[in-house]
């Protein structure tokens, strides 16, 4: 291959490079403040996060918890990418001083339930929101 087309190439391959590390960058707003740890079935993993959701009930598996006021527009991003907790959401602890609302779809939308300041779920599959959850924001649902 000549120089110049070697160049072109190097140049088209960084490019897309930067598109691709610019959409995993722009997830959502939960992302910058989400920490992952490994749930053990209590509520300890979640002592120091004001918001910790888990993939398992009884608080199990994965948890992602969230030491800010976050708002999640939407965890399912398109284009074959997606948070890793979208429609995956099984118990949920809620250690902030205000509720949040979680829905089923993007820009919430869809079915909905507040979690109340202070409240707990060990399985979401009792009111309903087992495995659908895709955004969310706090304070109460409208």
């Amino acid at each position: 291959m000549r120089p110049r087309t070697v160049r072109k190439a190097l140049r088209a391959v960084a490019a897309s490079a930067c598109v691709v590390v610019a959409v995993i960058a722009t997830t959502t707003d939960a992302s910058a403040a989400k920490f992952e740890r490994q749930g053990d079935g209590t509520t300890t993993t979640c002592r120091a996060f004001k918001l910790c959701i888990y993939e398992d009930t009884s608080f199990a598996s994965t948890m992602y918890g969230y030491d800010v006021d976050t708002y999640a527009p939407s965890l399912n991003l398109g284009g074959g990418f997606s948070d890793p907790m979208n429609d995956q959401a099984s118990s949920i602890i809620n250690n902030s001083s205000q509720s949040y609302c979680f829905y089923e779809d993007s820009y919430y939308t869809g079915r909905k339930h507040v979690v109340g300041f202070g409240r707990l779920f060990p399985n979401l599959k009792e009111i309903g929101m087992n495995d659908i959850i895709t955004s969310w924001h706090p304070g109460t649902c409208v």
